[in-house]
């Protein structure tokens, strides 16, 4: 009668082998999602834009300049996420003097969408040679 053959267990080698070959896989895995995931998702920056800026109102009266300051300002989205901005402020300087200051609270935007706001201020100055709107991030 013939004794049936006992089987070998696998060698180290064969599963030294093995491991090698599932880890080399998995790297290519997360290669190929790393690229789908930046060519579908790529980051785009948002496109701020300041549509119009306006003097609605405007009067000179006892050497006091009082006027309204408006600006128009438009957030575009491009991505597929969500865009996040920080604490702003807007800031109407006048002849180095700040006269009319706006804060500008953290937000999120939805991907994809366009986003339209206004920015308004109402200031009482005297009269001097140079106005500068300025905008800071907190």
């Amino acid at each position: 009668m013939a004794k049936p053959n006992p089987r070998k267990p696998p060698s180290g080698r064969t599963n030294l082998a093995s491991c090698i070959v599932a880890i080399i896989f998995l790297i290519f895995i997360a290669i190929v999602v790393l690229i789908v995931f930046f060519t579908l998702f790529k980051p785009k920056d948002p496109k701020i834009s300041v549509n119009a800026v306006q003097l609605p109102a405007f009067s000179i009266s006892n050497g006091i300049v009082t006027f309204t300051f408006s600006q128009y300002v438009t957030v575009n989205n491009p991505n597929r996420a969500v865009f996040t901005h920080y604490d702003s402020s807007l800031q109407l300087l006048y002849a180095g003097s700040q006269v009319g200051f706006m804060f500008i609270p953290a937000g999120k935007f939805a991907s994809g969408k366009t986003f339209s706001w206004l920015a308004r201020h109402l200031a009482n100055v005297e009269p001097a040679s140079s106005i500068c709107i300025c905008t800071r991030s907190i």
